[in-house]
């Protein structure tokens, strides 16, 4: 196993050098699956399932079984946080061993298949850092956990080769742990199954009833133990699915690949350039993470030499099922119409007669996701084309091999840059851990980075980015979107009945209702609730910025808390703008000290004004407060304002230390 962690180490060299700070995804569905860890611990630690959440379209809930959960990462991470290892961390050690597990598990079945340690080892490599596989860890974790695909299938060999009671619970178990990462993998790995169950079957057709008597009891014994432990899920998945109609589905049309696939590099290979005559014209040009699916030209190499030196061998039968099984799953990953270079040719594919006989198919959307198959079965055949080559060069000279081998493979599977994605928390978000339960409206526009957001604020939200998810339900979240975009506030946290209300700076209107009082506020997002709410202003302690201070009527003028806290002792100036671009903060005039009890305003152009006074000096906290008197507030005009902090280099006036981005604040408020 260190062979492939080091090797994962430099795949994806230097994303790991942020391991406690960034999570080893993108920042797609990236957050997404840090939420499900999270979620999946919150559901243990409360004792509830998790399998259902009301945090997610509150107060109605949703169901998770139809969604892309992999609990068992979030199992896993349970006892990891529990002893102190950070949520990100958590979330990076589980994608680390997958891959790392996954070549240990190609290992065990390949060893068991071929016999070639050093085979097997390459086998290991040929599927954990395969296209699919790497293309996948930019954001798909369900699709990273592949670990548990090739052992489930070690355990079944060796349950079909020598059958016993122990190994079948073992080989249940195990399909289990794959029903915990990911449907597709858990359907992948009952047809291979099936597959192998079946050629064994003719392998053996001369004693069949030998064969039977002597297997039927561990087989009964694991069919049982597998329906006991799998039965449950895969009724409840196939009860959602059908019950109502959800969103998210995929459409198979979009989704297969192209008959030369398996030769040709994608989008997503470092030299993506030399194949663009392809890729171009192929589905990966929109969705190059499903497209990720060439075996490349080692492993073609080392599979065909092993086709050719056991066509007449002992190991002929064993050879032909691996090529029957990645040739099968091949042919369903061309999904319901046929192409060659992107031209389509017929449509009349394996995977469309399929969908037409099994209707269940069409839940799943993604033929290109069976190429897993087919690599998994070009990986042992590969096994046992370097074990045959060995041979011929003598094992002390296979190095003479090795070496070029793995140099032509890293070449084939060398991928774009492992993305990484820093989740930070704005201070807000994070005060709102703090108060008390109520549905937060205001994040359906940030999908993904909303769940990560409750991770840390805890509180329920009104929609939630699901990969399955009731159709009433998203209808409703993106009903409560389309209020947010214009600013219908009233109508949204009545919709939404929502107790806070988070409105994003940038992108949202200003909040104008009487009905809606600020509470917090911070760089990206203002913080409201109801009028009626006892909750009072709350001041964020350490985050820098401008704030506004509840200090009684407007009519007596404002006050501003002014916090830099690493430019204690420095000078600083406020400006003031109807307009948040460059142009409205640009300073002009001279300034005017009117009075020595705090700041004042003065105005030196019709959209802008610069508070400046005596007292202009951050304290030893970093610290200050700024009175903006009523009479500069123009009381005839809007009160609303964007202001800016400008503070300078020790006590002077030419050298800017820094400058904040301007915050709106409503001084009517």
């Amino acid at each position: 196993m260190a062979v492939y962690l080091v090797a994962y180490y430099l795949y994806t060299y230097p994303a790991t050098h942020t391991f406690s700070t960034h999570i080893l995804a993108d920042g797609g569905d990236g957050p997404q699956n840090l939420w499900n860890n999270w979620w999946v611990r919150f559901a243990v630690a409360n004792g509830q399932s998790p399998w259902w959440t009301d945090f997610l379209h509150h107060p109605y809930g949703t169901s998770l079984v139809t969604a892309t959960l992999n609990p068992f990462n979030g199992f896993c991470t349970v006892p990891l946080c529990a002893l102190g290892v950070g949520q990100v961390a958590a979330f990076n050690v589980m994608v680390v061993a997958s891959f790392v597990l996954t070549g240990w598990g190609m290992f065990l079945l390949a060893r068991e298949l071929t016999g070639s340690y050093w085979g097997s080892v390459l086998a290991g490599a040929v599927l954990t850092f395969s296209p699919f596989h790497l293309a996948h860890a930019f954001g798909h974790m369900q699709l990273v956990s592949l670990e548990w695909l090739p052992v489930f299938l070690f355990c079944w060999v060796r349950l079909l080769r020598r059958p016993t009671h122990p190994r079948a619970l073992a080989a249940a178990a195990v399909l289990l742990l794959v029903l915990l990462c990911d449907y597709y993998y858990t359907m992948y790995a009952v047809v291979t199954g099936a597959l192998l169950f079946g050629f064994e079957l003719l392998a053996h057709r001369a004693t069949l009833r030998r064969y039977l008597v002597e297997r039927v009891r561990p087989l009964v014994t694991f069919t049982v133990s597998s329906l006991v432990l799998c039965g449950p899920l895969c009724v409840a998945l196939l009860l959602q699915l059908t019950s109502e109609p959800h969103t998210g589905e995929h459409d198979a049309k979009f989704f297969g690949l192209d008959l030369l696939a398996p030769l040709i590099p994608g989008r997503m290979w470092r030299f993506a350039s030399w194949t663009e005559f392809f890729w171009a014209r192929e589905g990966s040009k929109n969705f190059p993470l499903e497209f990720a699916s060439h075996l490349g030209l080692s492993v073609i190499l080392l599979a065909g030499y092993a086709v050719v030196r056991s066509w007449r061998g002992a190991d002929r039968a064993d050879t032909v099922r691996w090529l029957w099984i990645g040739g099968l799953f091949f042919s369903l990953s061309l999904g319901v119409e046929l192409r060659v270079l992107g031209t389509p040719i017929t449509g009349l594919t394996p995977y469309a007669a399929l969908e037409r006989l099994l209707p269940v198919m069409r839940y799943s959307g993604m033929p290109s996701r069976m190429s897993i198959i087919t690599t998994l079965a070009a990986a042992v055949l590969a096994a046992r084309g370097f074990a045959f080559a060995a041979q011929r060069l003598r094992h002390r000279y296979a190095w003479l091999l090795a070496v070029p081998l793995v140099a032509l493979f890293v070449f084939d599977t060398l991928m774009w840059e492992q993305p990484t994605f820093r989740p930070e928390i704005p201070p807000v978000i994070e005060k709102l851990a703090d108060l008390p339960r109520g549905c937060v409206v205001g994040l359906e526009q940030h999908k993904s980075r909303a769940l990560y957001m409750q991770t840390v604020m805890r509180q329920p939200i009104p929609s939630g980015y699901v990969a399955r998810v009731p159709v009433q339900l998203e209808h409703r979240a993106m009903a409560l979107a389309d209020m947010a975009r214009r600013g219908e506030y009233d109508q949204l946290v009545e919709k939404a009945k929502a107790d806070y209300l988070l409105r994003e700076v940038k992108k949202m209107p200003p909040v104008r209702s009487p009905a809606l009082r600020r509470i917090a506020a911070d760089h990206l997002f203002e913080l409201f609730v109801r009028e009626e709410n006892p909750l009072g202003e709350l001041l964020l302690p350490g985050l820098p910025g401008v704030f506004l201070v509840r200090n009684g009527e407007s009519s007596s003028g404002r006050t501003l808390l002014i916090r830099s806290k690493p430019d204690a002792g420095c000078r600083f100036v406020v400006w003031l703008s109807r307009s948040d671009s460059a142009e409205g903060f640009m300073f002009q005039g001279h300034r005017i000290p009117l009075r020595n009890d705090g700041f004042v305003a003065a105005s030196f152009k019709p959209n802008s004004v610069a508070l400046q006074g005596n007292w202009g000096v951050l304290d030893d906290r970093g610290e200050a407060t700024v009175r903006v008197a009523a009479h500069a507030l123009r009381p005839d005009e809007s009160r609303l304002f964007w202001v800016c902090l400008s503070v300078f280099d020790g006590t002077r006036m030419d050298r800017t230390r820094r400058v904040y981005p301007p915050v709106q604040i409503d001084f009517s408020r």
